[in-house]
């Protein structure tokens, strides 16, 4: 996932950068704006959760 694809999956889902952050359980939205400006590499896990939501949308 390039960090394209990670803030338009984040706009897909009508998240701001702090919701993000929430929904992915990170410390704070830092890590959201790092992973959208490619300072950081997108974990395998983390593309795994964008993708299930994207899919079957929000858990019960």
């Amino acid at each position: 996932m390039t960090p394209a694809e990670f803030k338009a999956a984040r706009k897909r889902l009508g998240l701001s950068q702090v919701e993000m952050a929430k929904f992915l359980r990170l410390s704070d939205a830092r890590a959201v704006r790092f992973y959208e400006a490619g300072k950081r590499g997108i974990s395998g896990p983390i593309q795994v959760t964008i993708a299930y939501r994207l899919r079957y949308g929000p858990l019960p």
